[in-house]
């Protein structure tokens, strides 16, 4: 099924109605970027990956998503100014139940499954999801799909 880029829109206005404390800022293009896939689960990775930023953002209070194209795939990044993620624990971070040691359980509740989940989606879309993390300065997730081709 073709997907465009207001699938951004409709996750982070939900959220936002849910966070209204935050500022949650998408960045989209204004023209349509089609993307073969399931819009339902394409939302349920924003939904995760802006969770995460409400819940990881300390005092900034503000999240960015951006979507651009490159080349033969749509780039979204959902950008925290948080806590972000030691170094050394980065490379675990999409693995199933897995959370990073310099936050809390009592003050970050969560079970560890929504970047292992989104990580599974954004897979069987024939994508890949990485992130970029300063401890102290926030963290920026990642995901590129593949653009919906003509052949499609």
């Amino acid at each position: 099924v073709e997907v465009t880029a207001d699938f951004i829109t409709t996750s982070g206005g939900k959220l936002q109605l849910t966070a209204p404390g935050f500022a949650i800022n998408p960045h989209l293009p204004t023209m349509p970027i089609p993307i073969n896939g399931d819009r339902q689960r394409l939302e349920q990775v924003v939904t995760n990956l802006v969770q995460n930023a409400i819940k990881y953002s300390g005092a900034s209070r503000r999240i960015e998503i951006t979507m651009t194209r490159a080349g033969a795939e749509v780039i979204t990044v959902v950008r925290d100014f948080g806590v972000g993620i030691p170094a050394e624990q980065q490379g675990r971070v999409f693995e199933r139940f897995f959370r990073a040691s310099n936050v809390s359980a009592r003050h970050y509740s969560g079970l560890g499954l929504g970047l292992f989940i989104s990580a599974g989606i954004v897979a069987r879309h024939g994508g890949r999801i990485w992130l970029e993390s300063t401890e102290g300065q926030g963290s920026a997730f990642y995901f590129a799909l593949p653009l919906l081709s003509d052949e499609s």
